[in-house]
């Protein structure tokens, strides 16, 4: 039985899948007698790829040979420390909830996790 609180992603821009999916995933599966909330944590969102967004990772080494989003960051986004900061709030959160915690968010930022 699924128990707990639910943390997502913040709904915005495109960053609404995650919202999507965890209410159609997981509402279906509580019972009516679960005790559950859903919290909204910018915390989540996925990393901020500045000068890099919307690019592939070919298109990316094409500019910048061997690059690694988890090494190198992103010009004018985040850098690999600014996220695992963000996401050590997330999971010392987490760590504090009363009952179970699900986590819902994006790829990069999940890695991360």
């Amino acid at each position: 039985m699924l128990e707990g609180t639910f943390w997502l992603c913040p709904a915005a821009s495109d960053k609404t899948s995650s919202w999507r999916y965890s209410r159609n995933v997981l509402l279906p599966a509580l019972p009516m007698d679960t005790t559950w909330s859903f919290i909204i944590d910018s915390s989540l969102m996925e990393w901020n790829y500045g000068e890099y967004e919307g690019l592939t990772p070919q298109q990316i080494q094409a500019k910048r040979p061997n690059w690694l989003i988890f090494r190198d960051g992103c010009p004018g986004g985040e850098t690999p420390r600014q996220v695992a900061t963000r996401v050590d709030q997330v999971v010392a959160r987490a760590r504090a909830a009363d009952g179970d915690v699900a986590l819902f968010a994006h790829g990069h930022v999940l890695r991360v996790l």
